[in-house]
């Protein structure tokens, strides 16, 4: 379907399907399709995220004539919930299986995939199994500190990275504690956010990944070692992270772009002052560094 993007001062109209594809049976995901093919950007989200905080990225790159998808992870967003198969091996298949139905692989890849935190890691497993369709890398503040170095072990980890419980927060009082800590994000970057939560007949919230799928995604991101991940990689990455003095990972992430000193496939870029979801607070400058890398990569411009 057209629509208008009322974000954009000329309301550019782009086309944009929302599409549920089957990735086994009974799982099927979520899939956000803007413009026609090619297909030259796949977008994958967070922990406990969902692909509508690429919505920005995304109208952008539309408005200059490229395709691109955006996937709900199984157990987040508008996707399946199953019981099952929240590792990297898997989701990796549900990948595989999700735009290979939508588009010819031949004629659509390699592509530009773009992840963002725990998504970063998950397009880097991605490209370290299906290498024929992945053209670039961007990770999205994400992929490239291992939790090992910080947690001695997976409880302590646990102890310090389980979620909140927001059982019992309003809609409101989430928008409002959204907009106050995030001023600076448009309101298609909090409605991204909201879509995060289900909200009840009583306007609580509760997240759409549940807390069990939550630990088990955890648990998975802690076991991934991601300079044994990246180092196998032949595909130009570029690293785009978020400078902010209350990260608790500053010591790690500098050591992490120590070990990358010399690979010349890696590339780094800071965004200073910056929130950890850079792709829904400053989706521009996300999507003309995407443009950017991938005319690097094939010189194409449609």
């Amino acid at each position: 379907m057209l629509n208008r993007n009322p974000f954009h001062p000329e309301g550019v109209f782009v086309v944009m399907q929302q599409i549920m594809v089957e990735t086994e049976p009974g799982v099927s995901l979520n899939v956000i399709l803007r413009n026609e093919a090619p297909v030259r950007f796949v977008m994958v989200h967070g922990l406990a995220s969902n692909a509508r905080l690429y919505d920005g990225v995304a109208e952008t790159l539309a408005e200059w004539g490229y395709g691109s998808i955006a996937i709900d992870l199984r157990g987040h967003g508008q996707s399946s919930k199953p019981s099952t198969g929240y590792d990297h091996e898997t989701i990796s298949r549900d990948l595989y299986a999700a735009i290979t139905a939508l588009h010819d692989e031949a004629s659509d890849y390699p592509a530009v995939w773009i992840g963002q935190s725990w998504g970063a890691a998950v397009v880097s497993e991605f490209a370290l199994r299906n290498p024929h369709l992945v053209g670039s890398l961007i990770l999205i503040d994400g992929g490239l500190v291992d939790l090992k170095w910080e947690f001695p072990d997976w409880q302590s980890c646990k102890e310090r990275l389980t979620p909140p419980d927001l059982s019992r927060t309003s809609g409101a009082e989430l928008e409002t504690w959204m907009r106050n800590s995030h001023p600076d994000w448009s309101d298609l970057a909090i409605a991204g956010s909201l879509a995060n939560m289900e909200f009840a007949d009583d306007n609580t919230v509760r997240p759409r990944l549940s807390r069990q799928h939550h630990m088990e995604i955890l648990e998975e991101l802690y076991r991934y070692t991601p300079l044994t991940i990246l180092t196998q990689i032949q595909v130009p990455i570029r690293f785009l992270l978020a400078d902010r003095a209350n990260s608790p990972f500053v010591a790690q992430r500098e050591r992490a772009i120590s070990a990358f000193t010399g690979v010349p496939n890696a590339t780094f870029e800071i965004f200073e002052n910056s929130d950890h979801d850079l792709h829904a607070q400053h989706p521009r400058r996300v999507a003309t560094i995407a443009r950017d890398v991938l005319l690097a990569m094939t010189g194409v411009t449609n």
